[in-house]
């Protein structure tokens, strides 16, 4: 007996009474049925406690819960989380919505990777005054073109029933031919915002305690996409398969994409801070991840690739800072002699980064 896995949708929603119930609708009228939907208002004011009334009345079998005050979206993410019980989960913003096969495709790539990605995320419809002006998001798109798609090494389609567990229809063939498996270590944006993407349980858990994480009020998709992509690998879905509405309400996006036209401005840009993050995370509870890595040179070799990220960034030193201020847990997780060892080749490589830099200067001077 095979069943195929439950998913948790997650819906947050905060002052959205306008939109909360065509993102629940939306959940409804999914192709694939082991879900569960939980809607969490994150203490609204807006009449949206009306429309979880209408939605209950409508949908016994939705979950509401509400927060007595407003803690942020990450902290009705994780209310959420706690109360549900799938293998997989969605987050899903109230102001956006799901096309009806988006779990089923979700789930069909998980269940066909040769892999074990912590993370699928697919394309989005970029929606304005309910109508789609475009059906792609950039970063995203720039990875699945950069890439030449994956196809057979990484996936084998799942068997239908009654040979394997998958009973619905199949999607189109070349949905596995198009979709990009993005191995761990991925340290530059190339995922979906938020309502686009379908996180293993298991994965969450690695980083739902970090202190860095639940106390985000915004931007939990950030972190999220950014710490499961970066340590487990993630698959990109050539589909757009979610509306991500644009109303002047986001929290990052100012418009629609558009080439040559900044739509997240600076200050806002999430990614890079979740980086500085991850490496806080990784060098504080070093024990526990070293632990939970297969090997110590796996974990050090992530974390040498976050602090190149941000150096290219121009925010060098971000690791050798950490390292010193969370030394006593490194020297506990690898030992002092790794350490030592590790710590005189990164002061190497520093050494002759400058060097060849200066070296560089001095020539274009000549």
């Amino acid at each position: 007996m095979m069943a195929l896995p439950r998913v948790s949708v997650v819906v947050t929603s905060y002052n959205y009474a306008s939109y909360l119930r065509e993102a629940v609708a939306s959940v409804r009228a999914q192709t694939y049925e082991p879900i569960e939907c939980i809607v969490v208002d994150d203490a609204s004011t807006d009449g949206s406690d009306a429309v979880l009334d209408t939605i209950a009345a409508e949908w016994p079998d939705i979950r509401a819960i509400r927060h007595a005050e407003n803690r942020g979206q990450t902290a009705a993410c994780m209310t959420g989380l706690a109360a549900s019980s799938g293998h997989y989960v969605v987050f899903l913003d109230s102001d956006d919505a799901l096309c009806p096969d988006f779990v089923a495709t979700h789930v069909y790539v998980h269940l066909s990777s040769r892999m074990h990605p912590g993370l699928t995320s697919s394309d989005i419809f970029q929606v304005v005054e309910n109508e789609v002006v475009l059906s792609t998001f950039q970063p995203f798109n720039d990875r699945v073109t950069d890439r030449q798609p994956t196809g057979k090494s990484v996936f084998r389609p799942i068997a239908p029933a009654p040979d394997g567990p998958w009973a619905l229809a199949a999607p189109a063939p070349d949905l596995l031919e198009s979709a990009v498996y993005v191995p761990p270590g991925q340290v530059a944006w190339c995922w979906s915002p938020g309502s686009a993407n379908m996180y293993r349980r298991d994965a969450i858990a690695l980083f739902a305690d970090a202190p860095e994480l639940t106390t985000m009020r915004l931007n939990t998709d950030a972190m999220l996409c950014m710490a499961i992509g970066h340590r487990c690998g993630s698959v990109l879905i050539d589909r757009p398969l979610s509306l991500y509405r644009l109303h002047g309400g986001n929290g990052a996006s100012r418009q629609a994409q558009l080439a040559n036209v900044r739509v997240i401005s600076p200050e806002k840009e999430p990614s890079l801070q979740a980086v500085v993050d991850l490496i806080e995370i990784y060098t504080r509870e070093a024990v526990a991840m070293v632990a939970s890595f297969w090997s110590a040179e796996t974990y050090l070799h992530l974390l040498e690739r976050l602090d190149a990220h941000l150096a290219t960034g121009g925010r060098a030193g971000v690791l050798d800072a950490a390292i010193a201020r969370h030394h006593a847990a490194l020297v506990a997780a690898i030992g002092p002699a790794r350490l030592a060892a590790w710590t005189a080749a990164r002061a190497r490589r520093s050494r002759r980064q400058r060097w060849r830099a200066l070296r560089r200067r001095w020539l274009r001077r000549r």
